[in-house]
């Protein structure tokens, strides 16, 4: 099955996005012992990433704020609620 491709994705950033996650990993299993500050400076370019991508949403792609926040909010909504309900499924059928 071939995915309709995204005007907007750009690959490079997955790169980073993986960058990150292996920075802040060896960070928090010990590298900072070795190079201080090595998960903080993950979790920075995180911040970068998420960023660029909310100012892409916003100011190119020019989703109004207020429908931006509400996607995010309802996401989270039925994010939290299926993780819910998935844990109270577990519990039942556990016990």
């Amino acid at each position: 099955m071939s995915e309709i491709p995204n005007r907007f994705h750009i690959p490079a950033l997955d790169g980073w996005r993986g960058l990150a996650i292996l920075i802040v990993l060896t960070g928090h299993f010990g590298g900072d012992t070795v190079l201080p500050g090595l998960a903080s400076a993950g979790v920075d370019l995180f911040f970068v990433l998420s960023g660029r991508l909310m100012a892409e949403i916003l100011f190119v792609r020019k989703i109004p704020l207020r429908l931006f926040f509400f996607r995010r909010f309802r996401a989270d909504h039925f994010l939290s609620e299926s993780l819910r309900d998935s844990q109270i499924s577990r519990f039942v059928i556990d016990h």
